[in-house]
């Protein structure tokens, strides 16, 4: 009996023990749960207004809208995670679409719903004219719809990538690769190609980058400083080209917009801005950056672009206070990524672009960024 007790006693020793020793160790501390990264800010390629609210698409899905004058800006879901390239308002109607002929609609901006076409070519670009929505994209896909619910495939006739289209004159026009044209003249259900050429290099990017209609004509510009013009949308003139670099380069044409009963605009790389009074003589100046899109409104030019001088992708935006298009002046504001849209309307002017940037502005020249919710 003494032995057993003796063996319990030194039993409940050694426990003591080591429940001293471990309350002596340095208590274990977890290893702290690394805080996720933010996702990063998505590229904000196009901006509509319609409703009394602007609506805003671009990379991984995003679709933002504001209802108190682009002041502040709201994600709202788009149930893709594709790019969305574009977004219009007509009829009532926002209308943005994408890659893989994603295409979502909404009355209100907030609230989207999923619309689809027998195919899934990218689609860049949509315009409403005629009662009809058109809207263009990869391999020479056209797709039509007079509700904007139900889309149906028209023959383009071509395959090449279609990159903008326009309406002017009673016709439809598109262009696109290879400076391929393709023209439709019975309200977008059939398209003939009415202008082609073989590509002068063979860059992936190598398009006609922009189509306007104006002062009864078609003014289309692309890469080594192409400006193609037509009355009608089937038979086209080219325009004499940019200015050469002295290496014997022409710069790339990204944008063009005109000034009713004044000029035209047209802005590129390398800050490359043309201006004309007929779309066929062009002079020439050059402004700091590039410029990546233009419009003329309330008696002004303002053109978006950025400044990738050491790769920083700075948004900039300059604007012609006159009209001429001879005369710019930078007003930038700080802290932007590089801008890719300009529009005005609901008496705004908004820009849109890389790093989630939104910009707003009353007159042109003063600009204010947007905030998120």
């Amino acid at each position: 009996m003494k032995k057993q007790f003796r063996k319990v006693m030194i039993g409940l020793g050694v426990l003591a023990v080591l429940i001293f020793a471990a309350a002596c160790e340095d208590p274990v501390t977890p290893e702290p749960t690394p805080t996720p990264k933010p996702a990063p800010a998505p590229t904000i390629r196009s901006v509509a207004f319609g409703a009394g609210r602007y609506a805003a698409v671009g990379s991984g899905g995003a679709i933002f809208s504001s209802s108190d004058g682009g002041s502040t800006w709201s994600r709202r879901e788009s149930a893709t995670t594709s790019y969305l390239w574009t977004v219009i308002y007509a009829k009532n109607l926002f209308v943005a679409m994408g890659d893989y002929g994603i295409i979502r609609t909404s009355r209100d901006g907030e609230q989207w719903t999923r619309r689809s076409y027998d195919g899934d070519a990218y689609l860049f670009s949509v315009v409403y004219a005629a009662n009809r929505f058109v809207a263009v994209g990869g391999r020479g896909d056209i797709v039509t719809s007079t509700d904007g619910a139900v889309w149906n495939k028209a023959v383009s006739n071509t395959k090449q990538n279609l990159r903008f289209v326009v309406y002017g004159g009673g016709n439809f026009v598109a262009v696109g690769h290879d400076e391929t044209i393709v023209t439709s003249t019975d309200r977008g259900l059939t398209w003939k190609v009415t202008h082609q050429r073989k590509p002068l290099t063979k860059k992936p990017q190598n398009y006609l980058r922009d189509i306007i209609y104006a002062s009864d004509q078609f003014i289309a510009v692309g890469p080594n400083g192409v400006v193609l013009t037509s009355k009608d949308g089937t038979k086209w003139r080219r325009s004499i080209e940019g200015p050469t670099n002295t290496d014997g380069s022409k710069n790339d044409l990204y944008s063009t917009a005109y000034k009713p009963r004044g000029n035209y605009v047209v802005t590129g790389n390398r800050g490359t801005v043309l201006n004309s009074s007929d779309a066929v003589s062009w002079t020439s100046a050059a402004i700091f950056p590039y410029l990546l899109d233009v419009i003329y409104a309330e008696g002004k030019f303002v053109a978006v672009g950025g400044n990738n001088e050491r790769n920083e992708r700075e948004g900039m935006i300059f604007t012609s206070p006159d009209g001429s298009g001879s005369s710019w002046a930078d007003s930038s504001p700080i802290g932007i990524g590089e801008l890719w849209a300009v529009i005005h309307a609901g008496n705004k002017f908004v820009a849109v672009g890389a790093k989630g940037s939104i910009v707003t502005s009353t007159d042109g020249l003063t600009w204010t960024k947007s905030q998120f919710r």
